[in-house]
C-alpha cells in the first residue's frame, strides 16, 4: 500500500483536527484509506468506503484490505457483482449496499463531435473507439485483433484508441500492432494525453465503443459512451454484466476472444437500428440512474441513516 500513494502524512492529524461527522474515503488499493482506516481507530468517527475493487488484482482480498473493510460503518459497492464479492469475505454482509457512479450529462451533450471527426480526417466511415489506459486487462490488445479481422470485411473502418500507456504493457501492444498490415493500420487513430474537454468529443465522435475489459469494478466510461447514444460492447462475467442488459442496451463477449469480439463490430457496422436501439435504450439508463444529482442523494440519505443509527447507540 505505501508504495501505491498518495503519501500524506499529515492526512491523520488533519482529521483528528477537524473532526468531521463522517469520512467517506474512494479506493482502499490507495494509501488515503489507511489515513481513514487509523482515524476511525483512534477518533471513532463514522466511516464510509468506496473500494471500486478490481477483482483481478490479488490486494482486494489480502489481509489489510479485508481488516479495513470490516473496520468501517459502511462500504458501498459500485455494483451487485462488487457487493457480492465483498459480503462474502467480511463478516457483516449486511452493511454493503450499491450506490454506481455517475456523470454530468450536460458535459457530453453540449458536444456532437462532427468537428472533430473532421479534424482527425474521418468522414462517414465507421468508428470504432476504445476510451481507457492501455492495459492488456481492459483488452486493447484483443480490440487490435479483432480490428485485424474486422478490416478484411470492412477496410473503411477506423478505430481510436484513446488512452495513455500503462507501465510495461506497450511492448505487448506494438506486437500485435506490429502484426497488423501497413494498409490495415493506416486506420489506427491513437490519442494520449486528451483533456476532458476533448474526451467529451471522442465519445461523440465515435460510433461502436468497445472495451472488454475483466477488470473494472463499474467502468465510467460505458456510462460516457451510453449518454452520448453509442452502442457498447463489454465482457461477459464482469461487473460489468451486472448493470447491463444484453441484447438491450449492449453486446457481451467473452474475455480475449478477438473472433467474437470481430463479429459483433461487424454485426454493428452493419446493423445502424441496433446500434441506434442498443445506444438510445443506454442513454435513457444513465438519465434515469447514473446521473451525479441521482448518485449524491443516495450518499446523503447513507449518510443520514448512519448518523441517525450512531445517535442511537
Amino acid at each position: 500500500m505505501w508504495r501505491h500513494g498518495p503519501f500524506l502524512p499529515g492526512m491523520l492529524g488533519a482529521i483528528g483536527w477537524l473532526r468531521p461527522d463522517i469520512m467517506l474515503s474512494i479506493n482502499t488499493y490507495l494509501m488515503h484509506t489507511y489515513f481513514c482506516y487509523l482515524a476511525k481507530k483512534l477518533f471513532g468517527i463514522p466511516w464510509v468506503i468506496s473500494p471500486t475493487s478490481h477483482l483481478t488484482q490479488e490486494w482486494y482480498i489480502s489481509a489489510l484490505n479485508i481488516r479495513m473493510l470490516n473496520a468501517a460503518d459502511h462500504i458501498v459497492a459500485s455494483t451487485e457483482f462488487e457487493r457480492k464479492f465483498i459480503a462474502e469475505r467480511i463478516s457483516d454482509p449486511a452493511k454493503v449496499s450499491v450506490i454506481g457512479h455517475g456523470l454530468e450529462p450536460e458535459k457530453f451533450l453540449a458536444k456532437d463531435g462532427k468537428a472533430y471527426r473532421k479534424g482527425l480526417g474521418i468522414g462517414a466511415e465507421p468508428v470504432v473507439f476504445f476510451v481507457g489506459r492501455r492495459d492488456l486487462r481492459k483488452g486493447v490488445a484483443t480490440v487490435l485483433k479483432a480490428m485485424d479481422r474486422v478490416w478484411d470485411s470492412c477496410p473503411q473502418a477506423k478505430l481510436i484508441l484513446a488512452g495513455n500507456n500503462y507501465y510495461d504493457n506497450e511492448p505487448v501492444i506494438q506486437g500485435v500492432k506490429d502484426r497488423i498490415s501497413p494498409a490495415k493500420r493506416a486506420n489506427l487513430i491513437e490519442i494520449r494525453n486528451f483533456s476532458d474537454d476533448e474526451k467529451y468529443e471522442i465519445f461523440n465522435a465515435g460510433d461502436i465503443f468497445v472495451m472488454p475489459s475483466c477488470i473494472d469494478s463499474f467502468g465510467f466510461v460505458y456510462l460516457e459512451a451510453w449518454i452520448c447514444g453509442k452502442p457498447v460492447i463489454a465482457c461477459r462475467n464482469t461487473a460489468q454484466e451486472t448493470f447491463m442488459e444484453e441484447g438491450k442496451d449492449c453486446l457481451l463477449v467473452d474475455y480475449d476472444n478477438p473472433r467474437q469480439l470481430s463479429t459483433m463490430i461487424i454485426q454493428l457496422i452493419e446493423n445502424k437500428e441496433l446500434q441506434k436501439r442498443l445506444g438510445e435504450n443506454g442513454k435513457a439508463k444513465v438519465l434515469k440512474q447514473y446521473t451525479w444529482d441521482k448518485i449524491v442523494k443516495s450518499y446523503h440519505e447513507l449518510y443520514q441513516k448512519i448518523l441517525v443509527s450512531k445517535k442511537k447507540v
